[in-house]
């Protein structure tokens, strides 16, 4: 399962491209794992990644020691909550889904992961776990898409509730 999950990411990962991962990257021996996935990466935790100091865990960002990827580059870790604005669109980026979260009412994507398969979304809210989708990354694009989608599913309920 490793060995299959390292090798979806480094097909889809380039050395200079960034990843944010939603938790659960890895219970325990970080090392072991991250030093074979290439890019920047970047970790919101999750319930399972014991691994990180609990001083750090929503509290504290940055780097908990010194973690590099296959990219050579530093791994950082974030709080619970990480807001991110990439091009025009705000990010709000956590393990765990939230029902509401911030800008949420001003079109801001919450991306979650934490619950190991589909769920409906609420708002424009998305499931982006790597089991979900056949152990490979959610892109950008696929983001872009969805919440494309759901932006419009949302203005055919306020056109029928209108």
């Amino acid at each position: 399962m490793h060995k299959d999950f390292v090798k979806k990411w480094n097909g889809q990962v380039d050395h200079d491209d960034i990843v944010y991962y939603l938790g659960d990257l890895c219970y325990k021996n970080p090392e072991k794992y991250i030093s074979k996935l290439n890019g920047e990466i970047h970790i919101i935790p999750g319930n399972h990644d014991k691994w990180i100091p609990k001083v750090h865990q929503g509290i504290k960002t940055g780097l908990v020691r010194k973690l590099t990827s296959a990219s050579n580059k530093p791994v950082m870790i974030h709080g619970h909550i990480c807001l991110l604005k990439h091009k025009d669109e705000m990010l709000v980026m956590c393990h765990y889904p939230m029902r509401s979260w911030p800008h949420s009412h001003f079109g801001s994507f919450h991306l979650h992961g934490h619950v190991h398969k589909k769920i409906a979304p609420w708002g424009l809210s998305m499931e982006v776990g790597v089991d979900n989708n056949n152990g490979y990354l959610y892109t950008w694009q696929d983001v872009k898409t969805e919440m494309a989608k759901l932006k419009h599913q949302l203005k055919e309920i306020k056109n029928e509730k209108d």
